[in-house]
């Protein structure tokens, strides 16, 4: 309950009016007000001042003292050190003060006591509770203006009750052209019902109206003030100026309608002195409130959207469990790669003998007389066969040659069956190998959906802010702003939405998006999901906090064909990201172009649709993997640069070296893995580093260091990067493949890309 200057005056006066207010000589409305306050910030202590100086104006000083006893004790005991050290039920320390007044007030009027003052005490007791639990409601309307709070009913009665006993309390002042009560009355009465619609300024009317009847004012002219709440009410949306003549006139015509006997010239001075002080009240303080179902209305359909969230959030991870098991089935029973086992031999002869030996007219004297000599001859065979995968003519024993009349189509036979088993091993090899590589699409897969459903929970802060400031800011450009909602997300990114209706034409989101930077004082953009133009019709506009750093990036190319084989991209993400690609295909020409042409397009795809980089890798080596008839790679090579942070997450596979300059120094980032779409199971080589403000980044492709011919490739390129002193990005790379291509007489032995990126703090 932190409170500003003006909101402290505020409480300052009711406290003096609000400690003036008796009922038959007892005065607990001072005490509920002190206890609604101080209980709720500790801090408030001040608040004793204004109180003793209403009880002081109203009442002798050792009628008061019971009262001005019991603040001082529950200060006194409230602030003490053992106290502080321990946690209380804040119900025991809300029956402090009723406590301290009854004891005192005992002990003071002992001597005095009978049945009828015990009662009165004990009445007293229950009017400063439950004035307490009236007056903390009030005071929540108040503290929480501005904030994210859903105001309801029994808050702004509870306000309207706390003003309504200052009016009671507030003295009766005559003077001969001025009418302060009267004016006071009107006000409030002008105010709750602009600031809250007809339900609330009526109900301000009614209490309005038994206030004056018991500070002795003629039943005839009170009970004219609901009137004056309904009829202005219909007409609260055309604004406050137009709002405030519907209120002249519905007095005026009130007059006219009594044959002008229902307000004297005094009283029609009190009207016109409220609407002059209404009119010159500051917007923050009267901007129209959403009226309260409006308001659960919003509050409803954010739960509904959190219900839908959570079960938008079930049904994503029963996906993702669901391929999940689907990649472990697959990868159960894909089996380990088959290789010429013991058994195949075995079966491979043994069709050989039942389809040429059981036919000859020798097979009776092969495999009954030289039976013995026939299957070690056989068994010498087996084992040539299952070291080489083949048989030949010399690895046939001399005596089964002589024996065998068949030998030549034995043998080719037998070659013949080990060349279907080699065909029929190496399909399931490769079937197992689609498998392996369909189960791990699967599991990346679900590895992304269950990474999305975790963004869809992933904590996010609702903070505080000033709601008024950003109201009237808009409404300065005839823009009306409701349901504001600012969050944090966990990378500290600050988002704001809210509803916005252009009373006049049309304005521009980006316009709106430089409204709100001025008004909160940070550089806020439009999202790219919303609508371009704010309009007459209600729409909900979402605004993104302006990253911390930007990237200024260059790119030298150097052909050695027609076509490059390079590819690369530059890509701002959803995320905030900027994503920087390059890959080289294999060879040079058209073919090595459509290879990395495809490694960039679904890296570009996979990263804007949400998949993280590693995920994305890993989806496009198994898709090469799938693809390729013949043997074929790509390499790659990654940088993911969070524009919030400076931090560049580098992901290479089979790439060449990055280089960092900073200052007076050039740091290098290597790469010894083989390159993508060459084998099922990718490695890559990943690393972070925190980039700062003029950071030059140089990515390059394996052409630019091949034509250097040095020992030491990255260190000569090193020096050339340090003689460059320009802080232009397409300056550098263009003066680096220039240095490139006289170091290699402009007849560059490969394809040569380069890609230059300089961090600047915005």
């Amino acid at each position: 309950m932190k409170l500003f200057k003006k909101e402290k005056l505020l409480l300052f006066l009711l406290g003096i009016f609000v400690a003036r207010a008796g009922v038959y000589g007892a005065y607990p409305f001072s005490l509920g007000f002190f206890t609604a306050v101080y209980i709720e910030n500790r801090h408030s202590k001040w608040i004793m001042i204004p109180i003793i100086i209403g009880m002081l104006s109203i009442m002798t000083p050792l009628e008061s003292l019971n009262y001005i006893l019991t603040i001082i004790l529950t200060i006194a005991v409230r602030e003490s050190r053992f106290l502080k050290k321990i946690e209380i039920p804040k119900i025991i320390i809300y029956m402090m003060p009723p406590i301290w007044f009854g004891i005192c007030t005992f002990i003071f009027k002992f001597a005095y006591l009978d049945i009828n003052k015990i009662i009165m005490i004990v009445l007293e007791i229950l009017l400063i509770c439950l004035s307490t639990i009236v007056f903390n409601k009030g005071l929540k309307l108040l503290n929480n203006q501005d904030d994210k709070h859903i105001i309801d009913n029994e808050e702004i009665i509870s306000m309207i009750i706390i003003i309504a006993i200052s009016l009671y309390a507030f003295p009766n002042i005559d003077m001969l052209n001025f009418a302060p009560v009267e004016t006071l009355v009107y006000f409030i009465i002008i105010l709750f019902t602009y600031k809250y619609g007809a339900g609330q300024g009526t109900i301000t009317a009614v209490i309005s109206s038994l206030i004056m009847y018991l500070k002795g004012y003629p039943i005839t002219k009170i009970v004219l003030y609901p009137v004056m709440a309904i009829i202005p009410s219909i007409f609260s949306n055309l604004g406050k100026i137009l709002f405030s003549i519907i209120y002249i006139l519905t007095v005026i015509g009130i007059d006219l309608i009594n044959d002008g006997d229902a307000y004297t010239v005094k009283e029609i001075g009190a009207v016109l002195s409220a609407v002059l002080l209404f009119l010159l009240l500051p917007h923050e303080y009267i901007y129209r409130d959403e009226p309260t179902l409006d308001r659960v209305k919003y509050k409803s359909s954010i739960i509904a959207s959190e219900n839908v969230k959570d079960l938008f959030q079930h049904r994503i991870n029963s996906f993702a469990d669901t391929f999940l098991r689907l990649s472990k089935t697959i990868n159960n029973t894909a089996g380990e790669q088959l290789i010429m086992e013991q058994v195949d031999v075995d079966n491979i002869f043994e069709e050989l003998s039942e389809k040429m030996c059981r036919t000859c007219k020798n097979c009776k004297y092969c495999w009954e007389e030289e039976f013995d000599a026939t299957y070690e001859a056989t068994c010498f065979m087996f084992k040539v066969a299952e070291e080489n995968g083949y048989i030949d003519h010399k690895d046939i024993p001399v005596n089964f040659l002589k024996r065998c009349i068949l030998v030549d189509k034995y043998v080719s036979e037998a070659n013949k069956g080990f060349e279907l088993a080699k065909i029929n091993r190496n399909w399931s090899n490769k079937l197992k190998e689609n498998r392996d590589v369909i189960a791990d699409q699967l599991e990346e897969v679900s590895n992304a959906m269950s990474d999305f459903s975790k963004e869809l929970t992933k904590e996010k802060k609702i903070l505080d802010f000033k709601e008024g400031k950003l109201i009237k800011a808009f409404k300065r450009y005839e823009i009306n702003i409701k349901n504001i909602l600012m969050i944090e997300s966990s990378d500290k990114r600050k988002e704001i939405s809210f509803t916005a209706i252009c009373k006049r034409g049309c304005v521009a989101t980006k316009e709106a998006a430089t409204i709100l930077s001025e008004a909160l004082g940070a550089k806020f953009l439009p999202s790219e999901s919303s609508k371009t133009v704010i309009t007459k019709e209600a729409s909900m506009i979402l605004f993104i906090e302006d990253t911390k750093y930007k990237i200024l990036t260059g790119v030298a190319r150097g052909i050695k064909e027609k076509v490059s084989g390079d590819n690369f991209s530059i890509m701002k993400l959803n995320s905030g990201d900027t994503m920087i690609a390059l890959s080289d295909g294999m060879g040079t020409g058209n073919k090595a172009f459509k290879e990395s042409d495809l490694v960039i397009t679904l890296l570009e795809q996979f990263m804007d649709a949400g998949f993280n980089a590693k995920a994305a890798i890993k989806l496009i080596n198994s898709s090469l993997v799938l693809k390729n008839k013949e043997q074929s790679f790509t390499t790659v090579d990654l940088s993911v640069i969070n524009l919030y942070t400076g931090i560049c997450q580098f992901i290479k596979i089979g790439a060449s070296t990055t280089f960092i300059k900073r200052g007076t120094w050039v740091e290098t980032i290597c790469s010894t893995t083989m390159p993508i779409g060459l084998i099922n199971e990718v490695d890559f080589d990943s690393t972070s580093k925190k980039l700062y403000d003029g950071d030059v980044m140089i990515m390059v492709t394996d052409g630019v260091l091949d034509s250097i011919e040095a020992e030491n490739k990255e260190e000569v390129m090193k020096n050339i990067i340090m003689d460059i002193e320009s802080k232009n990005a397409q300056e550098i790379s263009n003066l680096i493949l220039e240095r490139i291509l006289v170091i290699s007489d402009y007849m560059p032995i490969d394809d040569m890309t380069i890609v230059t990126s300089i961090i600047w703090s915005k």
